[in-house]
């Protein structure tokens, strides 16, 4: 198996160049509910996208050359990112509140709780437009490097590294049409989409909407150890058999 890797760091002047001359505070807000925002006081001075592509060879006996690679699928992308939280600039006596808040996101959200199926929150990474991200945070290392004179942290680093996941489709809306993610599955040798299908929603026919949300291409050809995107479809109840 080979893997493509494809990294691309960008640094603050050129995102300037496309904002214009407006500073624009990066911030990071959760999908399925717009009032929960995190503003970034001081912008990252980089960031850094990864994307990975699998191909594969399969060797021709007697052959003169090495055979040519065949694709398998596109990886999910991450990005790495330093955030940025200081409470002076904010007007808050602490930037205790919002590291936790950021932190919290690592836990599944509430509802997938609920449902019995713990998901990751969605979070969208934007700064000024130019910069858009839709990902679960799969870590967050917080480091504190300023204090009040009795100890209360004033200014955060917050490290993160955040794993792509789809972005809804137009005139599509995650909170109430039933393409938020429920949770992820592991393909593991013997699965398959429609038998996936058929335990998480009752009919193997739905192995489409997880083949839509993970981008996949060719149910056929899934990959044991390929991360799956289980969508919500109960807004969407499965149809009455006449």
């Amino acid at each position: 198996m080979i893997s493509g890797l494809v990294t691309v760091s960008v640094p603050a002047p050129a995102l300037s160049a496309v904002a214009g001359a407006r500073s624009e505070k990066a911030t990071l807000s959760l999908r399925d509910d717009d009032t929960q925002v995190l503003h970034c006081q001081f912008n990252p001075t980089e960031y850094t996208i990864t994307k990975t592509a699998r191909w594969t060879r399969v060797p021709v006996r007697g052959a003169a050359s090495a055979a040519p690679p065949e694709f398998v699928g596109t990886n999910a992308g991450s990005m790495q990112v330093e955030l940025f939280f200081d409470s002076r600039e904010a007007g808050i006596g602490s930037v205790v509140e919002s590291v936790s808040r950021l932190l919290s996101w690592t836990q599944p959200s509430p509802r997938s709780i609920e449902d019995r199926r713990p998901s990751p929150p969605v979070v969208i990474f934007e700064w000024g437009g130019s910069a858009v991200f839709h990902a679960y945070v799969s870590s967050a290392a917080a480091r504190f490097v300023l204090f009040n004179r009795d100890g209360t942290p004033i200014r955060a680093h917050v490290s993160l590294r955040l794993e792509e996941v789809p972005r809804p489709q137009p005139g599509t809306n995650p909170t109430s049409s039933g393409t938020s993610v429920v949770r992820r599955h592991h393909f593991v040798a013997g699965d398959s989409l429609p038998l996936l299908a058929h335990r998480e929603y009752g009919r193997a026919d739905r192995w489409r909407a997880i083949a839509a949300a993970s981008g996949i291409d060719d149910p056929t050809r899934v990959r044991p150890g390929t991360s799956l995107l289980v969508p919500d479809l109960t807004a969407d109840p499965p149809r009455r058999s006449s």
